[in-house]
């Protein structure tokens, strides 16, 4: 069983490969974090919008939207520009 975390306790995944992102948000999970997972980048912000992750963990390459521009879209707006933010990518 995964070990409680009060605080900062949820991430949202933004990976366009379902078993990557299945594997991370197991072992999130098994920590004790909440796991919130999106494939493409135009669901990230009205995702972040709505559920107030803690943290984002954001591939580079998703299908319709490149990840940097998910960045400069989440550093656009107060709500969710000081939201921690790591980048995730094979290349």
């Amino acid at each position: 069983m995964g070990k409680p975390n009060p605080t900062g306790n949820r991430v949202l995944i933004a990976e366009d490969y379902p078993d990557i992102s299945q594997l991370v948000g197991d072992i999130l999970k098994d920590e004790g974090y909440q796991v919130i997972a999106v494939s493409r980048g135009a669901d990230v912000v009205p995702t972040v919008l709505s559920s107030r992750p803690d943290l984002i963990l954001l591939d580079l390459s998703l299908p319709d939207i490149p990840g940097n521009e998910v960045l400069r879209q989440l550093g656009a707006t107060s709500e969710t520009d000081e939201i921690p933010v790591i980048i995730v990518s094979a290349y």
